[in-house]
């Protein structure tokens, strides 16, 4: 497949985050919004770091993947069923948890199938297939030297992580009363919350046998 266009690893990992951000998140930054917007009075500082913290933790994520051969599968992978999760707690209004994902791990085809109508396709072609054809489309650049490369990861990550914890540090009692009082706003967050489900229901569904062996 031809390539489009050149881009380094780790500009390539923040345009992902962003996607991911302002793309498949922005239902989560909407509730978001509608929380802090009951505040009194309202500060619009605390509202606008939110998107902030979400594009460093993405950006975090993905740079835990930014290696060759799996960067692109991981990446693409996750864009469609974050795409595919998004719309459907959009249409059904509840979040990606522990439940949601059983029945999405235990369901069989026919039955998912049955799921899929014309706003979701569309959805899925939008927000999942097209981007994804064009981050494989997109040829990496990756640095000569490993050292060189493994220092512009710990420095993406070294950047995010203080951003992140900056933001918090300001406006910790808001947070700490948002997370107290919406403990499910988390569970909106993708991929994060498709990956969280996933690890969960391996643990439940086969770890536990091995243990008793």
């Amino acid at each position: 497949m031809p390539f489009w266009i050149k881009m380094p690893i780790v500009p390539l990992i923040s345009l992902l985050s962003l996607y991911f951000s302002f793309m498949l998140n922005w239902r989560v930054t909407l509730h978001f919004y509608e929380i802090t917007f009951g505040f009194q009075p309202i500060d619009v500082d605390f509202a606008i770091s939110f998107p902030v913290i979400l594009v460093a933790a993405l950006n975090c994520l993905f740079i835990l993947f930014s290696f060759r051969y799996l960067i692109k599968p991981i990446s693409v992978t996750l864009i469609l069923l974050s795409s595919a999760v998004s719309y459907a707690m959009i249409k059904y209004n509840i979040p990606f948890d522990g439940t949601f994902a059983q029945r999405f791990f235990e369901t069989n085809m026919a039955d998912l199938i049955t799921y899929i109508d014309l706003p979701m396709l569309g959805w899925i072609i939008i927000s999942g297939a097209i981007p994804s054809l064009f981050f494989i489309s997109v040829e990496i650049e990756y640095s000569d030297s490993w050292l060189t490369g493994f220092m512009q990861r710990i420095t993406s990550i070294s950047v995010s992580l203080i951003l992140i914890s900056s933001i918090i540090g300001l406006y910790y009692e808001d947070y700490e009363y948002v997370y107290k009082h919406y403990p499910t706003l988390q569970q909106e967050i993708v991929p994060l919350n498709i990956i969280d489900s996933a690890i969960k229901y391996i643990y439940a569904r086969h770890l536990p046998a091995y243990k008793k062996n």
